[in-house]
C-alpha cells in the first residue's frame, strides 16, 4: 500500500496539537510493514532546512512560496492538483491530508482516493475566530470523495451532520492516544520566570479564543481576593489574530480592573516548558464552550493533574467519569467549582487516569488507518 502524505503540519518549526498528531500518526504508518509511505511539503527555495522528516523521503516544493499558497487558498480558494506538486502522485493508492485541507486527486488507471483527517467542524460553528474559510477549502476537499478520519465520535456526527451527502461508511473514528511530545524532560525554567511556585497555580493550555476561556476569565475574577492572590491563573497558548484579539483585550482590562490579580499569558513556549507547567499546577481547567476532541485532558492526566471541565460531550467521550465537570456557560458555576477545589480539592486518581491513557497505542491507530484503506480498496 503505497501512501503520499502531506508533512507540511509535521516540519513546521513551531507546531501545534493538530502538527503533532500527524506526526505521530504519520511516523506510526511508516512503521506498518503493510505501507510504503512518503510525504511533501512545502520548502520555498529550500530556505526552511528543518530536517524534520524523520527519514522518511520526502518531495520539497520549493518552487512555490507557502504565504502565496495560502493568500490563493484563503482568497480564492485556489486548490492545484496536486500533481503540480507531486509528479508521481499518481503512483500512489492513497494521499492522506491531516488538517482539512486536501489537493484534487490525480486521474489515471489506477485510481488514487484522498484521506483526509478532520478534527472538528468548529469553522462552521465559529466563524468569528477567522477560520470560515475552510468551510469552502472543505467544501471542494469533499467533492473528490476522500475517505475521513475523525478524532471522536462527536467530530464524526458533527462531520455528518454538516455534510449529510458523506456515508458514514466513508468515516473511520480513531482514539488520540497521547503525543510523544509528553516525554519532553520539563524545563522549570519557564516557572522562575514567571515568578510560580508549583502547586500554586491554575493552568489552562490551548489557543486563546473566547469559545476556549472566556468562561474562566469571569469565573476567576470572581473568586475571593485571597485565593486570587494565591493561585495565579497561567494560560498557555499561541494568538491567532483576529480569534484571539478579544481575549487579549479582556486581558488587559481586567489587569486594569485587577492589579493584584496575576493572570499570566505565556504565549507559545516550547514542550519542555509546556510540560514543567503542567507538572507544576495545581489544578486544571479547560473551559472550552466545543471542541473536536481534548487532547489537552490527556496531558494533565498523564502529569496527575487535579481536572475541572466542560460539560460537553466530546470531553465525557475522552476522560468519562475521572474529571469534575461544569456548565460552561456559568461563570458562577465554574466560580463555585474553582473554589471548592482550591479550598478542599480532592486528589486525582492515578489507577484511572492510566486506564484511560492507555486506551491504544499509535502503532494500533495505525493499524486500524490501515484496515480501513483496505477494506476501501477492496470495495472499490
Amino acid at each position: 500500500m503505497r501512501i503520499l502524505a502531506d508533512i507540511s503540519a509535521v516540519v513546521d518549526p513551531q507546531k501545534t496539537g493538530v502538527g503533532y498528531l500527524a506526526q505521530a500518526l504519520v511516523e506510526a504508518l511508516a512503521r506498518d510493514p503493510e505501507v510504503d509511505l512518503e510525504g511533501f511539503y512545502f520548502n520555498f527555495l529550500g530556505r526552511n532546512a528543518l530536517g524534520a522528516e524523520q527519514g522518511l523521503p520526502v518531495y520539497k516544493v520549493t518552487w512555490l512560496p507557502t504565504k502565496v499558497l495560502t493568500f490563493l487558498q484563503k482568497s480564492w480558494s485556489c486548490f492545484p492538483p496536486v500533481r503540480l506538486f507531486v509528479p508521481s502522485a499518481k503512483t500512489f493508492d492513497w494521499i492522506f491530508y491531516p488538517n482539512h485541507i486536501a489537493y484534487p486527486p490525480p486521474h489515471s488507471a489506477r485510481p488514487t482516493r484522498n484521506v483526509l483527517f478532520i478534527h472538528d467542524t468548529l469553522f462552521l460553528d465559529y466563524p468569528e475566530e477567522g477560520n470560515g474559510w475552510l468551510n469552502k477549502a472543505l467544501g471542494k476537499a469533499l467533492k473528490h470523495r476522500p475517505l475521513i478520519i475523525c478524532n471522536s465520535q462527536a467530530t464524526r456526527a458533527a462531520v455528518l451532520r454538516h455534510f449529510p451527502a458523506i456515508s458514514p461508511d466513508d468515516i473511520l473514528v480513531i482514539w488520540v492516544p497521547l503525543l510523544p511530545v509528553i516525554e519532553s524532560t520539563p524545563d522549570d525554567s519557564i516557572l522562575t520566570q514567571h515568578g510560580l511556585v508549583r502547586d500554586s497555580y491554575l493552568l489552562f493550555t490551548s489557543s486563546l479564543t473566547t469559545r476556549k476561556i472566556g468562561v474562566l476569565l469571569d469565573a476567576y475574577v470572581q473568586l475571593p481576593a485571597d485565593l486570587r492572590q494565591r493561585y495565579p491563573l497561567v494560560l498557555v497558548g499561541a494568538h491567532h489574530g483576529l480569534a484571539s484579539a478579544e481575549v487579549i483585550d479582556r486581558l488587559m482590562q481586567l489587569k486594569a480592573q485587577y492589579p493584584d490579580t496575576r493572570i499570566i499569558a505565556t504565549g507559545y513556549i516550547d514542550d519542555a516548558q509546556r510540560n514543567a507547567l503542567y507538572a507544576g499546577a495545581h489544578l486544571f481547567v479547560h473551559p472550552s464552550l466545543a471542541e473536536g476532541f481534548g487532547m489537552p485532558l490527556l496531558e494533565a492526566m498523564h502529569f496527575g493533574r487535579t481536572i475541572l471541565a466542560s460539560d460537553i460531550e466530546v470531553f465525557h467521550e475522552v476522560a468519562g467519569d475521572d474529571v469534575r465537570y461544569f456548565d460552561p456557560h456559568d461563570a458562577s458555576a465554574l466560580c463555585s467549582a474553582l473554589t471548592e477545589e482550591l479550598e478542599t480539592g480532592h486528589a486525582a486518581d492515578p489507577d484511572r487516569y492510566a486506564e484511560v491513557l492507555r486506551k491504544a497505542t499509535w502503532d494500533e491507530v495505525a493499524a486500524s488507518v490501515v484496515d480501513f484503506l483496505k477494506q476501501h480498496a477492496e470495495v472499490g
